[in-house]
């Protein structure tokens, strides 16, 4: 079965997820892990092409995707549907993709989520977008910067760390609990982040830094 829709129910509160992936052991597994998450109603689960075109019907929140899947919506559902698109990268070991976030970003995607990753982080990520935040996994941000050449640009071991934070989605407040350090350090590391790249926003120091050009 290419899409299999779940019941309706009164779910206004919750976020509203699809699961699409062209492996159906890999979209049951993602169903499985999100069936507890008081947070989050499971709208549907697409295997196929035609199932995750049939699926958008649905208007989800949050689609969960594997990188094929994610690669069909781009192009054939590009700025057609307001969903927020969440990969998982099911290439962890594909240096390429390093290369295809800002690309992608650009496009539309909402965050991209390592297959390594456990079911608490995809839950915070899952959150993180549908918020409207963009959410880039540790993986990827160490990747990325590593080929983009991060230390052309100046940063202090500090700013590397609440760069990185940055990246995986987590606040401010979360940074500086993870740190150590107050709140107000943290905004301060980023307003020096947002001169050395030349933003003005957390989302514009993300794009900056996940692209070979800043």
């Amino acid at each position: 079965m290419s899409f299999m829709g779940f019941s309706e129910q009164d779910h206004s509160t919750l976020i509203q997820v699809l699961v699409s992936s062209h492996i159906q052991l890999f979209a049951e597994g993602l169903h499985a892990l999100l069936e507890d998450d008081d947070g989050v109603v499971l709208q549907g689960m697409a295997t196929e092409k035609t199932g995750l075109k049939a699926a958008l019907d649905i208007d989800p929140d949050v689609v969960i995707a594997d990188k094929l899947m994610c690669e069909y919506l781009f192009h054939e559902h590009q700025g057609s549907f307001r969903t927020k698109v969440l990969m998982i990268n099911d290439c962890p070991g594909l240096s390429t993709l390093e290369a295809e976030v800002p690309n992608l970003i650009r496009k539309g995607l909402a965050g991209i989520l390592s297959c390594c990753s456990d079911r608490q982080m995809l839950s915070k990520a899952i959150r993180v977008v549908a918020s409207g935040e963009l959410w880039l996994d540790n993986e990827t941000v160490r990747k990325s910067l590593c080929s983009m050449g991060l230390n052309e640009v100046l940063l202090t071991p500090r700013e590397e760390k609440v760069l990185e934070h940055l990246h995986a989605g987590y606040s401010n407040r979360e940074i500086a609990e993870k740190l150590f350090i107050s709140e107000h350090t943290v905004k301060t590391h980023c307003r020096h982040l947002f001169k050395k790249f030349g933003v003005s926003s957390r989302v514009q120091l993300v794009i900056a830094t996940t692209s070979n050009h800043h």
